[in-house]
């Protein structure tokens, strides 16, 4: 499979690029600054031929639109779409916070939702031509425990309305694009060992990744609309 990641550079995304590449696969990795993560870089090296790499705020869509139909031809095509960038202003120094009702202003809520809900779709978007061209596209949108409704509690706002958010477009891209055979599903990564997850977490980034691209590899289009855990079971909305 040709396997396009954002938010490759560090974290859950670096390990999802690992992932893949062990399991044969091309990768096309993004990130902000793919020379500054030594991981990426170190991973281009150990994979000659089967990595490209592309600098990539998926909050720009012009960058989005040239960007991903190049690295795209790059690998001779695209069959799958992981979108792993996200943010999480909890745990940012002195960052903006949306975690408490006495705290909210709209910005920052608009901001996690320009980058965890609309920029995946922009990103499909740019994509689409060639997922269409695959003949078996696929996408799997990394979403959150988080974004479930079922399980909310309270808090976390901004990144919980916004995995929310994201996993409607899910369900809506997964009708969308039913009839052309693409299946799209959002996913749980569970709760990672990266920067964002904390040093608690339970799974490390590579059993989740792992599972992931277990997951991409075998999914089905009977799965298409789905919310899932990284181990391929369901997750309640």
């Amino acid at each position: 499979m040709r396997v396009l990641i954002t938010g490759a550079g560090r974290g859950l995304g670096t390990a999802l690029a690992r992932a893949f590449l062990d399991a044969g696969h091309q990768v096309a990795a993004t990130a902000r600054d793919p020379a500054g993560s030594a991981d990426l870089t170190g991973l281009a090296g150990a994979h000659p031929g089967r990595v490209v790499t592309g600098a990539l705020d998926v909050t720009d869509a012009a960058a989005v639109a040239r960007v991903v139909p190049a690295l795209g031809a790059r690998l001779g095509g695209l069959d799958v779409v992981v979108n792993s960038a996200g943010a999480n202003f909890r745990g940012v120094p002195d960052g903006p916070s949306t975690l408490r009702i006495d705290e909210i202003a709209p910005e920052p809520l608009l901001a996690l939702m320009r980058v965890n809900a609309a920029a995946p779709l922009v990103v499909v978007r740019a994509a689409l031509p060639l997922l269409r061209a695959s003949g078996r596209g696929r996408v799997v949108n990394i979403s959150s425990w988080l974004g479930s409704i079922t399980g909310a509690g309270s808090g976390n706002y901004g990144y919980a309305m916004s995995k929310a958010a994201l996993n409607m477009a899910t369900r809506l891209l997964a009708g969308e694009l039913e009839p052309g055979g693409i299946a799209v599903v959002a996913v749980n990564p569970g709760w990672v060992q990266t920067d964002m997850g904390g040093p608690r977490a339970t799974l490390t980034a590579e059993e989740s990744a792992r599972g992931i691209a277990r997951l991409t590899e075998g999914l089905t289009m009977a799965q298409s609309g789905r919310f899932l855990q990284w181990d391929g079971s369901g997750h309640p909305w």
